[in-house]
């Protein structure tokens, strides 16, 4: 007969994964099935799906699965984000991990078995996965992936930072104890749109314990229309409140030794608003050039201390000709594209 303690371990909800939903309703049901298509029982996990508002049938194709899969939970909120979303399937989850899905991807079958052994056996805060990226297709047009030597090896979260192994924002990519989430009040900032850039550097630097497998377990698809493919002007200026909020983080919780680190972070984000200004009205482009005239010699700092050739050229630029920084960076732009074919 099983001791209390160890009744407990085996009924222990291992992972919650964490689906925010918004008119999904042409691949949400393939993204529930790989999640059930999997090697450890149903009594080992959860599948909490947060409908954000839809207005399409993703709601009725999540209750029919549900119905029939006593793991699956559907919550049901007034439409306000992804990051709303997610942080309430956060506030949800009982498992000890929990993995960010979105509705319109899919993971691989049979992978959570290996994936929470390794948690487990290497008592990780965190696990990087490879993805594949492709069309709905299921058509593949990228792969990214760790090295083995990467997989075999713990690292803390600046170290791994140190070694070049922060490669991506993308939280479906990262798979974390949700008692680090909760300890570290780490959570997806409300009302914004990038919302990755800000809380995925943050959970990766705190991690004291990080790993890496070098398999590929997620399919991200590229869907055309989708909010991060269409140019909207928040965007921009969510990109740049996003840029001042991870400064604020590095001055309260970086080393001095790893502040370039978050330069380089900053000087992303900042890359990321000055191309799609390349295509925004000329009203949003005035209102971006007076918020990087009005931080001038902060923005260029951030750039110049990236250590990253490209932001440091844009740096200097900056603080040379402060007046015009989208045109500027611009120009650079249709410099470094011909050099790159």
């Amino acid at each position: 007969m099983l001791n209390l303690q160890e009744q407990d371990k085996k009924t222990a909800m291992n992972l919650s994964i964490i689906i925010p939903v918004y008119n999904t309703e042409n691949y949400l049901e393939r993204c529930l099935v790989s999640c059930l298509e999997q090697d450890i029982p149903e009594t080992g996990y959860e599948i909490i799906v947060v409908n954000d508002g839809s207005t399409d049938g993703s709601l009725s194709i999540a209750e029919a699965v549900a119905a029939a899969h006593p793991n699956i939970r559907v919550i049901s909120m007034e439409n306000g984000g992804a990051s709303r979303a997610r942080n309430t399937g956060l506030a949800a989850a009982q498992g000890e991990y929990v993995w960010f899905v979105d509705s319109d991807d899919y993971i691989t079958r049979n992978c959570l078995g290996g994936l929470l052994d390794k948690c487990t056996r290497d008592d990780l805060d965190v696990v990087g996965i490879g993805m594949f990226r492709g069309m709905p297709d299921g058509s593949v047009s990228e792969r990214r992936y760790y090295r083995n030597e990467h997989s075999r090896t713990v690292y803390d979260g600046p170290s791994a930072m140190r070694a070049g192994l922060f490669k991506t924002v993308c939280p479906p990519l990262y798979i974390i104890r949700r008692s680090f989430l909760l300890e570290n009040g780490l959570s997806f900032p409300d009302g914004f749109l990038h919302e990755d850039e800000e809380f995925t550097p943050r959970m990766f630097y705190l991690a004291r314990r990080i790993s890496f497998v070098e398999e590929c377990f997620y399919f991200a698809c590229v869907r055309p229309g989708s909010s991060m493919q269409t140019p909207n002007p928040k965007r921009a200026f969510d990109l740049l409140t996003i840029a001042r909020r991870l400064d604020a983080f590095s001055s309260e919780r970086v080393s001095r030794r790893d502040r370039h680190l978050f330069s380089l972070q900053i000087a992303r984000v900042t890359d990321s608003c000055l191309k799609l200004c390349q295509c925004l009205p000329e009203e949003t482009v005035a209102a971006v050039n007076d918020l990087l005239l009005s931080g001038n010699r902060w923005f260029a700092g951030h750039l110049i201390r990236s250590r990253d050739p490209k932001f440091m050229l844009a740096g200097f630029l900056f603080r040379l000709l402060p007046k015009r920084p989208v045109s500027v960076y611009g120009a650079l732009l249709k410099l470094v594209r011909p050099a790159r074919k």
